[in-house]
């Protein structure tokens, strides 16, 4: 099935004529190879780039000049991606999206097709949003289009009415799905997101980065304040619940592996609490190991992910109180955490591990 462009400052009925017939002939899509990709975007340059050969006509503008440049330009960018990579970016210059073969062109279609620079701003940040979010490319070059599109976006008089609609809706669905990422930040970003100083940052960071960008722009602020009726939160209170909803949930997950084979007996409830500890404590670490950095700017991951632990934790233990004594040893010491709130000093792996041992020493030395 052919792949249209979805681009919303195309519209609708802009997506078809000439753009329908040249993905027809040439079946690219989001699968297509890129020798296929290349072989397409030869045609297109062919059909549509005006020649300065001597002799030769120019050829026609597109009747859809948005359209067609916008499927060039994802074109561009699936090429380019493999060759930048090969070649090697410049240390510390993750700006670099497109070769400069690429750019030329680009600049040479929309100047002769009467495209803005802001227009082509814009139809990169979708651009790059799609490929983020389709074939599962990095989230930087999504916050570089984002930092173009900026300076455009504080210029006031030039947006239309239906650009401002179609830029909030595609700055709604980075929203969600930047949320979703961060809501699954230990599925989603497996790998160690800790960056060097001067380096650029991680993914984990980057999309951190780029969620704070799409709350404060303020066409989106104003449609979200015209939706709810009322002003949004601060970025850092967002931030704070979406990780929040995501600890209880984890929580509940790990709760359930738990006790999964015994929740009856007197042995498999102790069992079963203690073996959640060890899992609450592996995940804690894996904050403090693998995602404090990259959220250091925005909250304290270990701290916050603890807090909404081991309350949830003590709610549960406080249910099985009567099973035995480990469970009653493993209470108190999960609310002396809760009173002294000793996890604002984890800021390692070893300070978890640590207060793991703590936490487990006075339970495991009651026999059954």
């Amino acid at each position: 099935m052919v792949n249209r462009v979805t681009s919303p400052y195309v519209r609708e009925r802009d997506r078809e004529g000439s753009l329908v017939r040249f993905l027809t002939q040439s079946g690219l899509d989001h699968t297509s190879t890129p020798s296929v990709v290349a072989a397409a975007v030869a045609a297109l340059q062919d059909a549509f780039l005006p020649s300065r050969a001597p002799g030769r006509p120019n050829g026609p503008p597109p009747a859809n000049p948005c359209a067609v440049y916008a499927l060039l330009l994802c074109a561009c960018l699936a090429i380019d991606s493999a060759a930048i990579a090969e070649e090697g970016a410049p240390s510390g210059h993750p700006e670099v999206l497109l070769t400069s073969a690429s750019v030329s062109m680009l600049a040479a279609l929309g100047h002769a097709w009467g495209l803005s620079d802001k227009t082509r701003n814009l139809l990169l940040l979708h651009a790059q949003f799609d490929r983020h979010r389709h074939v599962a490319t990095s989230p930087l070059p999504v916050l570089v289009a984002f930092e173009r599109v900026r300076p455009t976006l504080v210029s006031t008089g030039w947006m239309t009415p239906d650009d401002r609609e179609a830029l909030s809706r595609l700055l709604a669905a980075m929203d969600v799905h930047c949320r979703r990422r961060i809501a699954s930040y230990r599925e989603s970003f497996p790998e160690r997101d800790a960056t060097s100083v001067g380096s650029p940052p991680g993914a984990l960071e980057a999309t951190l980065m780029l969620l704070r960008c799409i709350l404060r722009e303020p066409i989106y602020l104003a449609a979200r304040t015209q939706r709810d009726g009322q002003a949004p939160p601060l970025v850092r209170q967002e931030l704070t619940a979406i990780v929040t909803d995501a600890a209880v949930a984890r929580f509940q997950t790990l709760r359930a592996a738990s006790f999964a084979h015994d929740g009856q007996t007197q042995r498999g409830v102790a069992e079963g609490a203690l073996d959640l500890t060890r899992r609450l404590f592996d995940d804690i670490e894996a904050d403090a190991e693998r995602f404090r950095v990259a959220f250091q700017k925005e909250l304290n991951i270990v701290g916050l992910t603890a807090e909404i632990y081991f309350q949830q934790f003590s709610l549960m233990l406080r249910c099985l109180d009567a099973a035995c004594d480990r469970v009653a040893a493993l209470l108190r010491q999960v609310d002396r955490l809760n009173e002294t709130r000793a996890w604002r000093s984890w800021d390692s792996g070893r300070a978890v591990r640590q207060g793991c041992a703590t936490c487990l020493e006075s339970a495991l030395e009651i026999d059954f």
